[in-house]
């Protein structure tokens, strides 16, 4: 399962890569389908999580305030990867918010970049087509992660309901409480 999840985290970086590298500085004030971020947002946002979670295998990452959201998130995520590559998912790490399984940080990480690739996709209209292994095994780990007391509407809205035939990248965004059929129209 380690090997497993270290190559999740790496799809999931290159599926945010695929994404991010797309983005014009004209895509900064779209919505995304948290009615809390904007691109721009998103991008800070982003930035943070990276940060902690990187930090938590060692990685020493400092949150650049200039450049496209490219320039600002693609070394970062590549920086963390790298560091949960080189410490593996073995034991505990700490982080601001408490100890973790290293498995539960690395899982978090990839539901992270994943469904935040797919935030960007859809407010940018851009395709997003992640591997289904990657889509199930994240599906699997929010699953895990995400608790009814996260479901506070700051954290995470309540789930969407869908299909169970759904395909399990729809499944992962519904259960992170986003509408699967968002657009920025809607």
């Amino acid at each position: 399962m380690t090997t497993s999840l270290l190559e999740n985290v790496d799809e999931a970086r290159s599926a945010l890569y695929e994404v991010v590298s797309r983005l014009a500085a004209a895509d900064n004030d779209k919505q995304t389908p948290n009615a809390k971020f904007t691109v721009a947002q998103l991008t800070e946002h982003l930035q943070n999580s990276i940060t902690l979670l990187g930090g938590a295998a060692g990685a020493d990452i400092e949150i650049a305030s200039e450049g496209s959201a490219a320039d600002r998130l693609l070394p970062q995520a590549q920086t963390a990867v790298d560091a949960w590559q080189r410490r593996g998912t073995a034991g505990m790490v700490t982080m601001p918010i408490g100890e973790f399984p290293a498995e539960v940080a690395v899982r978090i990480l990839t539901s992270e970049l994943l469904v935040h690739a797919w935030d960007y996709a859809v407010s940018t209209g851009q395709d997003f087509a992640p591997s289904e292994a990657l889509a199930t095994s994240a599906l699997e780990s929010v699953r895990m992660i995400i608790q009814p007391e996260r479901r506070d509407g700051d954290f995470f809205a309540d789930e969407v309901s869908v299909s169970d035939d759904s395909p399990n990248l729809v499944k992962l965004i519904a259960f992170t409480g986003r509408d699967p059929d968002w657009s920025p129209a809607s």
